[in-house]
């Protein structure tokens, strides 16, 4: 009988292992794909995968990031001050309580208390007598002290709030011309990122910011839907005797600047303030 030999083919192998994706791995020689499962390559796979891997999060870090940290930094920022400013209030109206009463405002409250001692302000409201009690010295400054570091607070929130305009103002113009840094980012935020804004429809961009009141009627329908979220605060919705139906206007045509702004359009923001008459 004659004995029948099989030459095998050898495998080329290339220099070093490749990234291995699940695109690539449908094109790939199953004899390479086999040669590859051999433990020889298994260090060298795990690197270059790994490098792949981090060099795609690196790339996902894009502006809609810096975005979202930069309006949460203020949001926290103005919660805190805030809530610091509350306990101030009250320690300071044991000293000053008619500062306290007649300055609602909590920022307008640290700077005056800081521009103006207890003398100054009672001469100025022509008071001839405090009802607040007399500190010593060392509480007046510790109290000032204290003052200070919240106001130090509200200027970091400011500064934050100028750099938001200006990364906005770059990566959607159309829309922080329309609904401002503010509104404009907390949409983002919200939406997650400018693509996912520019691919929500109108209705859904008019509830952002409302899904408690949302959920609440989701529950019980009694409970008369939300007609609008973020946007309330825009001057077009307040403005406007019949805010539900500006909160849908103003959401679809916000709807059309994030679309323009994502697909780097042009600018078309001025001819829709204009149709909105603001």
């Amino acid at each position: 009988m004659r004995e029948s030999t099989r030459e095998s083919k050898p495998v080329s192998m290339p220099a070093s292992a490749p990234v291995l994706t699940p695109a690539s791995l449908q094109t790939i020689d199953p004899a390479f794909l086999k040669e590859m499962r051999k433990p020889l390559h298994h260090d060298e796979l795990v690197e270059k995968n790994i490098a792949h891997a981090k060099q795609l999060i690196a790339q996902s870090n894009t502006t809609d990031i810096i975005i979202i940290q930069t309006i949460n930094a203020i949001d926290e920022l103005t919660r805190i001050a805030n809530t610091l400013a509350k306990r101030l209030r009250e320690w300071y109206g044991y000293y000053l309580p008619e500062l306290s009463r007649r300055v609602e405002d909590h920022e307008l409250f640290i700077k005056t208390l800081l521009q103006k001692s207890r003398e100054e302000y009672l001469a100025e409201k022509g008071i001839t007598q405090s009802m607040g009690a007399a500190f010593a010295t060392a509480d007046i400054e510790t109290m000032h002290a204290f003052a200070r570091e919240i106001n130090d607070l509200y200027f970091e929130r400011e500064r934050l709030l100028a750099y938001l305009e200006t990364v906005l103002k770059s990566a959607a113009p159309n829309m922080y011309a329309l609904v401002g840094a503010m509104i404009g980012a907390k949409l983002l935020e919200k939406a997650g990122s400018l693509r996912q804004l520019a691919f929500l429809p109108a209705s859904t961009i008019q509830l952002l910011g409302a899904e408690k009141a949302l959920f609440r009627h989701l529950r019980n329908r009694k409970i008369r839907p939300p007609k609008h979220g973020y946007i309330l605060s825009h001057s077009y919705v307040i403005s406007t005797k019949d805010k539900g139906k500006a909160a849908r206007v103003l959401a679809a045509k916000i709807s059309i600047c994030a679309k323009v702004d994502y697909f780097k359009g042009e600018y078309v923001a001025d001819k829709i303030k204009e149709e909105l008459g603001i």
